[in-house]
């Protein structure tokens, strides 16, 4: 039997989905069970993702962006440019080019089969101000090599892992300024601010194996911080 607090936040949840889905029922509980997949997600904003299955990577990064709004999309002030590192198959950039219009989003993926998805996503949602970079985000100017996660496309990083996929690396500092940072890179984000800290007005940021602390004692004379589970949110003082 369920406790109250799991129904009010399956309830919760299924009020979020309405609110934001327009084939919402899709992508419950029993119908994930029924039909063929893979499915594409109709938001009301009009952005359309296509979701692999109930189990995969894309299912669980759909819901933690669009359904439970991890990185605080909503919350944004009006940015001009925001710039995605780990895009993935562009669940947060396209999300945030439909909530705003005038913001110019530059999403980068490096790993061949997610940008292929992530250009199919933006021509699907006719997001027409996300620039797609098949490039990864380092502290240099290069080549490095991509190590692929066989079973979590979005897992694949720069470090350690099975097969490898030779990608292009650049570094941060070619594209700011900008008003938003959000990175998701596997391990990435302790070479990424090596050496400078970028002076946005927001960075969001799931952290990952590493010295987490010491990285965010490099933020804080900057930014004030909210953190929960992996996921920081820094807000300029």
């Amino acid at each position: 039997m369920l406790s109250m607090q799991q129904i009010v936040r399956k309830t919760k949840n299924l009020i979020r989905r309405i609110k934001v889905m327009k084939n919402w029922y899709a992508f419950i509980k029993p119908f994930t069970q029924m039909g063929t997949w893979p499915r594409t997600a109709h938001l009301r904003s009009g952005a359309k993702f296509i979701v692999e299955s109930p189990n995969s990577s894309s299912f669980a990064i759909f819901n933690e962006i669009v359904i439970d709004d991890t990185y605080s999309i909503e919350k944004f002030s009006s940015p001009k440019k925001i710039l995605d590192i780990g895009a993935n198959i562009g669940t947060f950039a396209i999300t945030a080019a439909k909530r705003f219009p005038d913001a110019h989003i530059i999403a980068f993926e490096p790993e061949e089969k997610n940008f292929e998805q992530l250009k199919q996503n933006i021509e699907l949602s006719d997001a027409k101000n996300v620039t797609a970079v098949k490039k990864a985000i380092t502290s240099k100017r290069g080549v490095a090599t991509l190590h692929l996660d066989p079973k979590n496309p979005g897992a694949h990083n720069l470090y350690e892992g099975g097969d490898g996929q030779s990608v292009e690396t650049v570094p941060l500092t070619d594209f700011l300024p900008a008003d938003v940072l959000k990175i998701d890179a596997e391990g990435a984000e302790y070479e990424i601010f090596a050496n400078e800290i970028p002076d946005c007005k927001r960075i969001v940021m799931e952290a990952h194996e590493g010295n987490n602390d010491e990285l965010l004692a490099k933020f804080a004379p900057r930014y004030h911080i909210s953190s929960h589970d992996k996921i920081h949110i820094l807000t300029h003082k």
